[in-house]
C-alpha cells in the first residue's frame, strides 16, 4: 500500500513537471512511479505519451508493450501503436531506409565538490545520481560524480585529468531551510577555459529542481559534437538529433583531422538522427563517413 501511495505521489509529480516545461524530471518521476507499482497502467501510458510528442518512438513501444502485456484488450494501446507506426513511416530512419544509428561519443564530465553545506549530507549521493540521470537523456554526457571536496581548483582539474574527463564540473552547494543554491565552473579540459553557471531552487523540491536548471544549463553551454555515418544523395547523416539539442536550420562544421574543412546545414532532425546539406560554396565531395562534425 505505501508502494502505491509513494507511486501517486511520483506521478503527480511527474504531471506538475511536464505541465511546466521540466520534461527530463517528468520522465524520471514517471520511471520512478512505475518501479514502484509496475502493473500501474495510467503511469506507463503517460510516460508512453511523452516518449511519443517527443519522438521517441522506441521508448514509447516498450512502454506499450509492458502495457499490452498487462492488458491485451487495451484499445487505446492499440491506437497508441497505430499511430505510432504511422509517425515512424516519416521518419528519417524509415525514408532512409537506416538499419542503425552508431551510438554518440559520450564525454566524460568530473563532477567534484568545491564546499557542500547541504543540511542532509546524505542528499549528496542523491545528487549525483539524479544529475547523472538528467544529463544522460540527452546522450552527451557521462558523468563521473565523485565525491571528494577540494576548493583547490587546480587540484580538481588535475583528479579530472586523471580520470580522463573532458570537461570539470567544480561547484559549491549551499543550502538552508528555503532555498539551495548552486554556483559551480564548467571547465572545459582541453581549452581549460571556463563557464560559470549559477542554479537556484527553492521549497520542498529545491534539490531537485536546482539539479534539473544545473544539468540543463551543462548542455546549452556544451558544444554539440557528432559523426557523419552515412552518405546518400548529397545528405550527410549525423548520429544525434533532437534529444542532443540538434533542431532543423542549426549549421555544423565539418572536421577533418579537427580542421574545418566546410559547413553543413540541418534540414530534418529526429530524435536520434539529422539528415543535413553541404553549404556552398564547398560540394558534396566533402563529405566522408566517420567525419566529425561540431557546433
Amino acid at each position: 500500500e505505501r508502494r502505491k501511495e509513494g507511486s501517486i505521489l511520483h506521478l503527480k509529480s511527474g504531471e506538475d513537471y511536464l505541465k511546466k516545461g521540466m520534461i527530463k524530471l517528468a520522465i524520471y518521476e514517471h520511471k520512478r512511479a512505475i518501479s514502484l507499482n509496475p502493473l500501474d497502467l495510467k503511469t506507463r501510458f503517460s510516460l508512453a505519451r511523452i516518449y511519443e510528442k517527443r519522438g521517441m518512438f522506441s521508448n514509447a513501444e516498450d512502454e506499450l508493450v509492458k502495457i499490452i502485456e498487462l492488458e491485451p484488450a487495451s484499445i487505446e494501446a492499440s491506437d497508441m501503436v497505430e499511430r505510432i507506426n504511422f509517425k515512424k513511416k516519416k521518419s528519417i530512419v524509415y525514408q532512409e531506409k537506416i538499419d542503425e544509428i552508431p551510438e554518440p561519443e559520450l564525454r566524460l564530465l568530473c563532477f567534484i565538490i568545491s564546499k557542500s553545506l547541504l543540511i542532509y549530507p546524505d542528499s549528496l549521493n542523491y545528487f549525483d545520481n539524479l544529475l547523472k540521470t538528467l544529463l544522460s537523456y540527452s546522450k552527451k554526457l557521462s558523468l563521473i560524480g565523485l565525491q571528494e571536496f577540494t576548493d583547490d581548483k587546480k587540484a580538481a582539474i588535475e583528479k579530472a585529468k586523471e580520470k580522463g574527463a573532458d570537461f570539470l564540473l567544480f561547484a559549491e552547494i549551499k543550502e538552508d531551510e528555503k532555498e539551495i543554491k548552486i554556483s559551480a565552473r564548467l571547465i572545459d579540459m582541453e581549452s581549460l577555459k571556463e563557464e560559470e553557471i549559477i542554479s537556484l531552487g527553492s521549497g520542498d523540491n529545491r534539490i531537485k529542481e536546482a539539479i534539473y536548471y544545473l544539468s540543463e544549463r551543462i548542455e546549452e553551454l556544451l558544444p554539440i559534437k557528432g559523426k557523419i555515418f552515412k552518405i546518400k544523395g548529397g545528405n550527410a547523416f549525423i548520429n544525434m538529433g533532437g534529444l542532443s539539442g540538434i533542431k532543423e536550420g542549426d549549421i555544423f562544421n565539418v572536421l577533418e583531422r579537427g580542421k574545418t574543412i566546410g559547413k553543413i546545414k540541418v534540414i530534418k532532425a529526429d530524435a536520434q538522427i539529422s539528415k543535413a546539406i553541404v553549404i556552398p560554396p564547398q560540394t558534396e565531395e566533402i563529405l566522408k563517413k566517420g567525419e566529425e562534425v561540431r557546433r
